[in-house]
Formats: structure tokens, C-alpha cells, sequence
């Protein structure tokens, strides 16, 4: 790619930006645009279609069709198709790579991991602007929240709606008013409980005594009526002894529901031995009555309830009072989460609740003192928006350092956890370097021109045609709105550098100095461009600027046809009109690139000029300014480099266009690299050519390594324009490398150490 200083038109390079290829309206600015429109009239030639070319002048339209004849270095349609990419933004514009540097910045530290993964995301849109929206409100919240009182946990259960929606005088008067009457009455409910369910204890306590009592009696007269058969006749003893044997059964089996383990006929010593351990189960039983009681008492209710020792209606008054209760807690809302209750059938279940419930009251009721303070802190909490809240909450018990870490690690991961292929817009170098060879043997095969016969020129003041079909195409280099009848057709327009509604197209492989304001571009020679104050307005261009192509006759600004020559002198008077401000503001690029050498006379002192380039906005006034300083330190001796470079950094600046900065990924990898490889010597983001280089790394050999984030150079060339982009560094000696953006986010030691060996 040879460098050259030739018209916009036939610069040369390749094309690459934002542009798509649906048919539609393609509205095109930047210094590859124009290349674009080039390549496009070629290959829609090359393909048959029928193309409208609509020109200022029957000077411009030689300018476009010079080139027909002779076919464009690579491919038209192969660098149409590798024009028409798609933004890979993942945050905002930054791409999957530009990402994962900017979450590997804090990513590693330990700080990173301290927000869970799984807070929610709702509501959550991951662009820049609400980025850096979240971290300072986050981060001046967070301080102002940690200034407030301190405050215990003690009515954290409170209902937030009091925070939200009610004074803090309505709070504490309601919160007061309700505290104290629920304690009134659930205190009388809690002594009508332990009444009703300890009277019950006691009734079965002496219900159960008696009737140990009475089994104790009747064993006492069983062992007395076995103490008497022995001195009893034969005839005695042989009524005596069945008949206690059928008593005791009969004892047994009214006790324990079983007949006795004794035989029918077992004699005196087997029941004696009966009767001993009898007394001792009525032992053990008596000392053993309180923890049966204790556990029977667990299920105690209305229904299961002994009439005998209690009213069941009792029970089930004190439950529904119970319930009536709680009800209306929750209905007042004095707390955030109801009380609950519908699990406590049983009593002591219900004294339970009553119990936790009171003390629920009470501690409310104690820290009531604090009610100011922490309605402070809560008020304050609640008028932030749920999705600060949900980031907030789990900072809030750690070190301030830790915040911004942990937030900015966290919501960077969120945006790449969204990437669904991440590796998806990843190149492999090598591949690139076959793919450049595929194209430089195409481009070395002999391929004919174009055939201009569909080719139909307008010129001003003629029709514009209709389209004959759905595939023509209108290139239309005019300032007129587009045609209707071309609404469903494809259509190009060239548009200058300031109109942000155009899509943005650079140029790569183009060495002409002159791109230095249209485009970042290292330049290191200067365009023959200089700036002359002149005291007298040139012949026939009366008190407003012209123009001169060639050794041709001065012109008036706005009869600029858009030709070229070998030199082209401006004039710009110290006022411009309204029409010489609009061409200015339209044709500026063109003046850049349609001649060799640029002249410029003017009459503004360098006051105004100064005052013009401080102005706001990108007006005409500004544009000239511009111009006439870019002009000088093009001319001067030695050429001024950096003032030409800054003037185009401000130029693009002001037409919404903002360069290249350091890749993320690259800038904070180095430290990473520095430490496994202490002999290297790193540079970030240096300058070369159309483009930066994001990583150049140089080995103690002195041999150069670029590292390309996912295999890219900085901008959204597709694959065709990085292989050759990529080819122009291997020219010069410089290896290019891959960092795999999906390995350094899910593993770093691996895909470091893997670097590491391929820099060695």
C-alpha cells in the first residue's frame, strides 16, 4: 500500500467502520467513505446493476468514474462484505475484550468476590453513563449512610412503610400508641393462658396422685389377703387363692389394659413376686407422674382437653383471642412480616407464640429511644432506588476500601456474564496472515474493469431517474434531500465529518499526510499545506472567500465543484457569509485531499484566530481557524508535528468522534506480564501509522511482539481488513500475538503463563 496524494477519491486502502450494507439509505463520513462509495460503484458495476450517479459537477463525476476502467487493488465486493460488521459493544462501545481489561483492573483482587454473583439484575441497563452513575452514588451513599447515628438492630423488624411513607413524628406517635395497647393486651391474654393451662397441670396432677393412691390401696389388700392364705384351712385356701388371682387379673387388666404375666395358676410365691413389682412400678409411676403429665400437656387444646380437668370452652376462647390478636397486629402493620400463628394448635404452642410475640412488643418498647436516629438512617436507605439498595446492602458491614473494588469488579463480570458467544469476534493471527495471502494472490490475477454502460450521471438542474428495479443503486453526492422514489432502494450519501448521523468510516493503508485531520494518523511528514495573512482579497472574488484550482481563474466558495489540480489556493476574508460559512462546513474534506498542495490566504490576525478556535461547537468560523493553524505547522521549520496532530484530535473531537485511548486489556495486563517477565521492556498504546498499536512488547533479543486484544487491532475491522492491517505490521518485522480476552477473565495464571511462554 503504496503512500499517495491523489483525490478523496482515489486514495487508495481499505475502508472499515460502523457501515452496513442493508439496502436502505447509507449515509457515509470520514476519510474511508468516499473509498467506500468508490468501492461501491465498482462492484454494483461489476454485478450488473443499474447505478444513478448524482455529482455537484461534470467535474466530480470524471473524478469518480476515472477509475472504472481500472479495477480497484482487492476485490470491491470482497471489502463491501468486510465493510459491513457489526458493533460488538458490551459495555456501551467497549467490545467483550475492552471489558474484560476493564473488569481485570480490580478483578484479581480479593475484594472482587465480595458481592454475591446472584443479586438480581432487573432494571439494570450496563452502559457507561449508568456506571458511573451507580459507583458515585454508591460511593458518596455509602459515606454519607456510614455518617449518620449508629443505631442497634432492635427495631429492624419495624414496617418499612413508616420509613417511606409517614413523618417521623406520625411513626413514633403510631408505633408508641400501637406498642402499648398490644402489651395490654396480650399481657391480660398471657395470664388468662398460664391460668387456664397450669389449672389444667394441677387438676391432672391430683387426678393422677388419687389415682396412684387407689392402686397403691388395692395392691396393699391384695399382698394382705396373700399374707392370710397360709394360716388358713386347706378348704380356705382353696377358695382363697383363685379368687385373688382373678382380682389381681382383673387389676391388670383395668391398669394396664393386658392380662398379668402370672399364670391362672400360679401359686403364692409367683404373685408375691407379682405384688412386689407392682409396688415398685407405683413407685417409679409416682416419681415419674410429672415429666407423663409435662409431655401429655403438649398436645393439650379444646379437644383434646379432659372435661374432667378443664373447660374446653376455655381453651378455645383463649385461642380465638390468640388469633383476634395477631390479626389485628398484622393489619395495623406494625412490622414488615406478619406474626403468623396458623401452626400453633396446641396450647403451650400458643402460649409460645404469645410469649415471643410480647417480647417482640417489649423490645420495640425499650429501644423506642432510638426510634429518631434509626428513622434517620432508614428514610435515608428507602430514597435510594432498589437497584443501589440491592448493591448497597451487603457493603454496608465492610471496609470502605472495599467498595469501589467490589462494585466495579462486580458490575463489569455482569456485563460479560450477558456475552453469550464471548470468543465470538476473536481472530487468529495466523489465520489472518493465510487470509492476507488469499487476498494478495486475488489481487495479483488479472480482473478487468468495470462496465460503466448502466451508469447514468445527473448533474444539477437534471431529473433525478427512477429506479427501474429493486437493485439499482444511487450514489448521490449532492446536498439535496434524498429522492422518494429511491426510498426502497440502496442509496449512498456522502456526508462531512461533523454530521454525527452518518456512520463513521476510517481508512487503513493510506499514508497521505493530509488524513491527519480527519482521522488519528501518526504522521511523519507534513502536507504541503501552508497559511499566507495577505493584505488585499484576490481578483473577481469580490469581499468573500474563493477559490483557485490550478492556474485557473479565482471563483467565488460556493461555486466549488468538487474537482481536483495539482494546487488549490483558498481565501478566506476576515467575515465569512452565510453561503461561503455553509461551503466551508460542506466541502472542508474535500479541499484537504483534491490537490498535492494547499494554500491558504486569509485575513484574520491571530487574535481572531485564537478567538475562533476557543469558540464552542463546529462552526465555520472554528473550521477556518483550524485550517489556518493546521496550515502553519504543516509549513513550519521543523515541521510541527504535535500542533498538526492536537489540531486533528480537536477537529474529530468536536465532530463526535473521540481517538483511539489504551485498550484496557492491554494497559492492565503489563503489570501482570512485568512480573513473569522482568527482562521485557512494555509499551502501551503506541502510535504507528493509521492506528495504535494496543500492546508492543520487546524481548532482551530486541525482537518486537504485538499484542492484539482477541486478535484485533484498535476499530471494528472485520476479518479481510485486519489480515491486511495485520499484514502491513509483519512487513516490518513485528510479530503479531493474540491475548485471549475469555482466558484472561476465567482463568489469568493460565492464560498469562500462556503468553508468557510465547514472549519467552
Amino acid at each position: 500500500m503504496e503512500p499517495q496524494t491523489v483525490t478523496r477519491w482515489s486514495l487508495g486502502g481499505i475502508p472499515y467502520g460502523g457501515a452496513t450494507q442493508p439496502a436502505g439509505l447509507l449515509r457515509l463520513r470520514g476519510p474511508g467513505a468516499a473509498t467506500h462509495i468508490s468501492l461501491a460503484l465498482h462492484a454494483a458495476l461489476e454485478q450488473g446493476l443499474a447505478v444513478c450517479l448524482r455529482c455537484l459537477s461534470a467535474q466530480q463525476a470524471a473524478l469518480l468514474t476515472a477509475g472504472l476502467a481500472k479495477p480497484p487493488r482487492f476485490p470491491a465486493a470482497a471489502l463491501l462484505r468486510a465493510a459491513a460488521t457489526e458493533d460488538s459493544g458490551v459495555f456501551g462501545p467497549y467490545g467483550f475484550a475492552e471489558t474484560v481489561g476493564l473488569w481485570l483492573k480490580n478483578g484479581l483482587s480479593p475484594a472482587a468476590a465480595l458481592l454475591n454473583p446472584f443479586i438480581s439484575t432487573d432494571s439494570f441497563e450496563f452502559t457507561p453513563a449508568e456506571f458511573l452513575e451507580l459507583k458515585e452514588r454508591l460511593l458518596q451513599t455509602l459515606r454519607k449512610y456510614e455518617k449518620l447515628p449508629r443505631v442497634s438492630k432492635g427495631l429492624e423488624d419495624l414496617n418499612t412503610g413508616f420509613f417511606r411513607h409517614r413523618s417521623l413524628t406520625e411513626s413514633q406517635q403510631f408505633i408508641t400508641q400501637h406498642v402499648e395497647q398490644y402489651l395490654a393486651e396480650g399481657s391480660a391474654l398471657y395470664r388468662d393462658f398460664l391460668l387456664a393451662i397450669h389449672g389444667h397441670a394441677r387438676a391432672a396432677l391430683f387426678a393422677g396422685q388419687r389415682n396412684l393412691r387407689s392402686r397403691r390401696d388395692t395392691l396393699t389388700a391384695f399382698t394382705d389377703r396373700l399374707a392370710e392364705i397360709p394360716a388358713a384351712n386347706a378348704r380356705q385356701q382353696r377358695k382363697s387363692l383363685p379368687q385373688l388371682r382373678e382380682d389381681w387379673a382383673a387389676y391388670h387388666l383395668l391398669h394396664y389394659g393386658t392380662p398379668p404375666a402370672t399364670e391362672s395358676t400360679a401359686g403364692p410365691e409367683a404373685l408375691a413376686k407379682a405384688f412386689a413389682a407392682e409396688a415398685s412400678a407405683l413407685t417409679q409411676a409416682r416419681e415419674q407422674l410429672g415429666r407423663e403429665l409435662q409431655a401429655n400437656s403438649l398436645s393439650l387444646n379444646a379437644v383434646t382437653v379432659d372435661p374432667s380437668l378443664g373447660d374446653p370452652e376455655v381453651f378455645r376462647r383463649l385461642a380465638d383471642r390468640l388469633t383476634e390478636l395477631l390479626s389485628k397486629m398484622d393489619e395495623a402493620g406494625l412490622y414488615q412480616l406478619p406474626i403468623g400463628g396458623n401452626n400453633a394448635a396446641t396450647a403451650p404452642r400458643q402460649l409460645q407464640l404469645l410469649e415471643n410475640t410480647l417480647e417482640k412488643l417489649r423490645n420495640t418498647q425499650r429501644h423506642l429511644g432510638e426510634l429518631p436516629d434509626f428513622y434517620a438512617r432508614r428514610h435515608f436507605w428507602y430514597a435510594q432506588p432498589a437497584r443501589l439498595r440491592r448493591l448497597m446492602a451487603p457493603l454496608l458491614d465492610l471496609p470502605a476500601d472495599d467498595w469501589e473494588i467490589a462494585f466495579t469488579s462486580w458490575y463489569f463480570e455482569r456485563c460479560l456474564q450477558r456475552v453469550e458467544v464471548p470468543g465470538a469476534h476473536r481472530l487468529d493471527p495466523a489465520a489472518l496472515a493465510r487470509l492476507a495471502d488469499e487476498l494478495l494472490t486475488t489481487a495479483r490475477n488479472g480482473r478487468a474493469g468495470a462496465d460503466a454502460s448502466a451508469l447514468r450521471i445527473v448533474l444539477p438542474g437534471q431529473p433525478v431517474p427512477p429506479p427501474t428495479g429493486a437493485a439499482d443503486v444511487l450514489i448521490d453526492l449532492t446536498d439535496e434531500a434524498a429522492d422518494p422514489a429511491w426510498k426502497k432502494n440502496t442509496v449512498y450519501q456522502l456526508a462531512p465529518l461533523q454530521d454525527a448521523t452518518a456512520r463513521y468510516l476510517t481508512l487503513a493503508g493510506c499514508l497521505a499526510p493530509a488524513l491527519a485531520l480527519t482521522q488519528p494518523f501518526a504522521t511523519l511528514r507534513p502536507p504541503e499545506w501552508t497559511a499566507v495573512y495577505v493584505a488585499e482579497a484576490p481578483p473577481r472574488t469580490g469581499a468573500g472567500a474563493g477559490f483557485q484550482l490550478g492556474e485557473g481563474p479565482w471563483k467565488t466558495l460556493p461555486q466549488w465543484p468538487g474537482a481536483s489540480a495539482g494546487h488549490l489556493r483558498l481565501f478566506f476574508p476576515d467575515q465569512l457569509s452565510a453561503d461561503d460559512g455553509a461551503t466551508v462546513l460542506r466541502h472542508w474534506e474535500d479541499w484537504l485531499l483534491c490537490a498535492p498542495r494547499l494554500s491558504i490566504f486569509h485575513r484574520w490576525p491571530s487574535d481572531r484566530i485564537t478567538q475562533a478556535l476557543l469558540s464552542d461547537g463546529f462552526g465555520a468560523d472554528f473550521l477556518v481557524a483550524a485550517l489556518i493553524r493546521s496550515a502553519e505547522a504543516a509549513a513550519a521549520v521543523p515541521f510541527d508535528r504535535e500542533t498538526l496532530l492536537a489540531m486533528g484530535r480537536e477537529v474529530r473531537t468536536r465532530c463526535g468522534l473521540q481517538d483511539p485511548g489504551p485498550h484496557p486489556l492491554a494497559e492492565h495486563l503489563v503489570p501482570l506480564l512485568q512480573d513473569r517477565l522482568p527482562q521485557h521492556f512494555f509499551e502501551v498504546h503506541v502510535p504507528w501509522r493509521d492506528t495504535f498499536l494496543p500492546l508492543l512488547v520487546m524481548a532482551p533479543d530486541g525482537k518486537k511482539t504485538v499484542l492484539l486484544p482477541d486478535g484485533r487491532l484498535p476499530g471494528q475491522a472485520p476479518a479481510e481488513v485486519e489480515a491486511l492491517r495485520q499484514r502491513e505490521l509483519s512487513t516490518v518485522g513485528l510479530r503479531c500475538l493474540a491475548i485471549d480476552a475469555e482466558g484472561i477473565w476465567g482463568a489469568s495464571a493460565g492464560a498469562t503463563e500462556a503468553l508468557r511462554q510465547s514472549l519467552r
